[in-house]
């Protein structure tokens, strides 16, 4: 049965984020906003975000009605190959809380050690993203996490979507169709939380741009650096990038604009956006510095060329049209490497949104020959969107000259590899694009503006009771054979007919939805045409007339085909969320691994095959080797050249994999320790008896070097310096005692007899200690709490040696951490107070992100 406490979290952390969103949307006012007429209309678009939103989730979280297949249980965790790997990062800090009682600075369970917040991939400072794992565990948090940001990205596509101008039918329809695109859903198909999770913040930041750029409230510009903020905190800084190409034509357009014949600079606009850049960047420092503090020490590759000089990445623009209309699982047939065209990746290049986005555009352009239809469309609005939606498209086949150039000369740019990411960014324009042009078409078929406030709250009213029902019937279907029994009143008659009907799925369910949707309205005209019929009096009051069910009809017309696009892509798209049961547990093993070896504080694995298993790995505090988060951390260059022969005893003692033919272990000298096979999905215990013939179950074959070297070890100046080829664990020391705190390292070693004066390099101690962790930029050591410096020993970390035993400790401080929390709490400060100090003489609040279309005076409605 799902876990009572994932839930709860859910829903409590999506209250704290409605709250946090609304008290930015709508600054002081939010505690009265239900008792405002104006508001009602939003909360009503909310509240139908939300149940488009459930009813995505759900179709992947729990696609059967019952507890049978649910991945809301704990045995279920996420399938794609890269997802606990990268996901799994934030179970080092949940560790540190739990076991050491701190937040940690240095993960050291992957490869040989990694920063924790100097680090791009971590999601920590993002709360939405974070507090999910660390309350509830990586494998339920995770889940959560996802949730939430499928929330924040139908949210904030709505609001950018209001800002832009479009009426509410467009808007919802633009929240829906982004949350469930292919662009977000194809990045959580091989596992890339992190892009997930950052991809739902563009929309947001984009709204606060323009709504900072069209109103002068303080709000906006408050919205405008915390959506950013908490976009640069997702995981991954990829689509910083494109959030920021995408804000600079369109305070261009804002700022440069030409009124009464000529050109002018509109300077308050440009001071807004200004102060929320500061601000933003304020915000943003407290990951952005310790970042740039040892960006020199990152090793992450860039975009490659072919012998050209053209981007390996570089397909067609027909190719790349193929991505936003052919869908998934056919879309599969792109990442064959024998088709006569470039070879995509789905957790790259995807993005399925639907053919109706374009068909809107085309009706949209095709209505635009009426004058009326021209006055509906917001001009800036809709050429921006066009386009930025261009321009990413050519981005993601990098198809253009200057961006060949761009990429080839400027190094940071280069390491934005995998450009068809840009789809993405595609997708949301092309996606705001189509709803502008179904609202155009929307308040063409207008009404009066009377009749239209008429209409618009009759259909709100249908809708209502229509979902009310539906959900009804919903929690009936998923309700066992007892409950069901006692709700049809203990009928076995009354249940048969019933379950008829009965939900068995969330697709049935979905169909359902989309079915109530287009009914609901028409029942309601029908009984308006009855009653216009008997009360004619009252529908001339109203301005009613006949030729409101023409109307009514045409806008069902348009629901319908936002029912369409809606359905499409979620049944498209919801199979990309998949979710697996966890086969193997390798729990035992480690706890065999630690037996074998006491004196370890983290053993050492090498598991190329298990990364998808990684959440134990880390739970177990075991070192996964050979795993990496997509970089590598250099070392701190040495202050000798010496230790560079490590590299050939740089093995892992430990090796854990399902295939004898794996090129890792061929390539080390491990023998064969034990074999485990797997029972009923979860491995048994080391049986050197066991059959190893890798035929039926899935086994596991774990392997021993017993003479790699330790995690510490005491060796000699001379032969690290001269022949540290010649290092290994038969001709090394052991420290004493080892206590292992992540961040802390303390070591009690005795320095032994000192080497002859004539093998010792000149001006080097005797004697190094060397611990096996990546010496990064921020390792500070102590011999007795006294500091001492350290050089590098390969890539690890070794410590001058004084005569007799002492206690040497290592301890990790984040470069730049305390600059950028300072800037981060006097910004956060200073936004507080700039907010606080908005002038009560400003433009009178009217609603939130308030439309901004241009030249449409006497429009009627809002949309519907």
């Amino acid at each position: 049965m799902p876990d009572s406490r994932l839930i709860a979290l859910g829903v409590t952390l999506l209250l704290l984020a409605s709250g946090l969103t609304l008290a930015l949307l709508f600054g002081r006012r939010a505690l009265r906003l239900a008792r405002q007429p104006h508001a009602r209309p939003t909360l009503r678009e909310v509240a139908a975000l939300t149940l488009l939103w459930g009813v995505f989730v759900a179709l992947f979280m729990w696609p059967e009605l019952g507890p049978a297949r649910s991945a809301l249980d704990s045995t279920w965790s996420g399938g794609g190959i890269e997802y606990e790997r990268l996901s799994g990062i934030i179970i080092p800090i949940e560790i540190g809380l739990t076991r050491y009682g701190h937040i940690p600075t240095w993960n050291p369970y992957m490869n040989t050690g990694v920063p924790l917040l100097n680090n791009a991939f971590s999601y920590l400072y993002n709360p939405f993203a974070s507090l999910p794992p660390l309350l509830l565990g990586a494998v339920q948090g995770v889940k959560v996490s996802v949730a939430i940001a499928l929330w924040f990205a139908a949210l904030g596509t709505w609001a950018l979507a209001k800002a832009l101008g479009v009426g509410t039918v467009g808007r919802v329809l633009a929240g829906g169709l982004y949350m469930a695109s292919g662009g977000i859903a194809g990045k959580f198909y091989p596992g890339h939380i992190q892009l997930v999770i950052s991809l739902t913040w563009v929309p947001l930041v984009l709204a606060g741009l323009w709504w900072t750029l069209r109103t002068p409230s303080r709000w906006a510009v408050a919205l405008l650096a915390v959506s950013f903020a908490l976009l640069f905190f997702s995981g991954n800084i990829y689509y910083t990038l494109h959030t920021l190409v995408c804000a600079a034509p369109i305070t261009l357009l804002h700022v440069v604009e030409r009124a009464e014949g000529r050109w002018r600079l509109r300077g308050e606009r440009l001071r807004r956006v200004l102060a929320g850049g500061v601000f933003a960047f304020g915000l943003a420092a407290l990951q952005f510095v310790p970042l740039w503090m040892v960006r020199g020490s990152i090793d992450h590759f860039g975009v490659q060329f072919d012998d050209s000089l053209q981007l390996v990445d570089r397909y067609s623009l027909e190719q790349a049209a193929l991505n936003f209309i052919y869908p998934w699982p056919g879309w599969l047939l792109f990442e064959r490497p024998d088709l006569e065209i470039h070879t995509m990746l789905v957790g790259v290049d995807y993005n399925y949104i639907g053919l109706v986005p374009f068909l809107l555009i085309a009706m949209g352009a095709a209505a635009l020959l009426s004058a009326n239809a021209r006055r509906r469309i917001p001009k800036r609005a809709a050429f921006s969107a066009l386009t930025l939606a261009v321009v990413m498209m050519i981005w993601g086949a990098a198809q253009s000259g200057p961006l060949q150039w761009l990429y080839a000369n400027i190094d940071l740019l280069s390491e934005f590899r995998y450009m068809g990411r840009a789809h993405a960014i595609a997708g949301l324009w092309w996606i705001l694009l189509g709803c502008m042009a179904l609202d155009a078409l929307w308040q063409v078929i207008g009404a009066s503006e009377q009749g239209a406030r008429y209409e618009s709250a009759r259909l709100a009213r249908s809708l209502t009771i229509g979902v009310a029902l539906w959900g009804g019937y919903l929690l009936y279907s998923a309700q066992p054979d007892t409950t069901r029994l006692a709700l049809a009143g203990g009928s076995l008659e009354r249940l048969r007919f019933f379950d008829t009907i009965r939900f068995l799925s969330m697709a049935d369910a979905l169909a359902a939805l989309w079915f109530v949707v287009l009914a609901a309205p028409l029942a309601d005209t029908a009984l308006l045409a009855l009653a216009h019929g008997l009360r004619r009096a009252w529908a001339r009051g109203l301005g009613l007339g006949w030729a409101l069910y023409g109307r009514r009809l045409a806008h069902v017309g348009l629901l319908f085909l936002a029912c369409v696009a809606l359905a499409d892509v979620f049944s498209s798209n919801s199979g990309l969320y998949w979710y697996a049961q966890r086969f193997a547990d390798h729990l035992n093993l480690y706890q065999y691994i630690r037996a074998r070896d006491p004196q370890t504080p983290i053993p050492d694995v090498n598991e190329p095959q298990t990364q998808h298993l990684m959440f134990q790995s880390y739970y177990s505090e075991v070192r996964n080797r050979e795993l990496d988060e997509g970089w590598t951390p250099n070392p701190v260059p040495g202050l000798f050249p010496f230790g560079a022969g490590l590299a050939d005893h740089d093995l892992a003692r430990w090796a854990l994999g399902f295939s004898v033919d794996l090129p890792d272990f061929q390539n080390y000298v491990f023998r064969a320790q034990q074999c485990v096979t797997s029972g009923e999905g979860r491995l048994a215990g080391p049986d050197s008896n066991a059959d190893c013939d890798f035929v039926g179950v899935m086994p596991a074959m774990l392997y021993e070097l017993p003479s790699a070297l330790p995690y510490a070890y005491i060796a000699p100046s001379y032969m690290l310096a001269y022949r540290s080829n010649e290092i290994a664990r038969a001709n090394v020391l052991l420290p004493t005692t080892i206590e292992h705190a992540q961040d802390t390292i303390t070591i009690q070693a005795t320095m032994p007899a000192p080497a002859p004066p004539e093998v010792t390099p000149p001006g080097l101690p005797d004697y190094y200690l060397v611990v096996t962790e990546t010496h990064f930029p921020g390792w500070r050591a102590f011999v007795d709490g006294v500091p001492v410096e350290t050089v590098s020993a390969y890539r690890y970390i070794a410590i001058p040696m004084l005569a007799g035993t002492h206690t040497y400790t290592l301890r990790y401080q984040p470069p730049g951490l305390a600059a950028g929390a300072l800037i981060f709490v006097i910004t956060l400060a200073a936004l507080g107070l700039y907010v606080r100090g908005e002038r009560r003489e400003a433009t009178p609040f009217a609603g939130p992100l308030p439309d901004f279309r241009e030249g449409e005076k006497g429009r009627s409605g809002d949309g519907a």
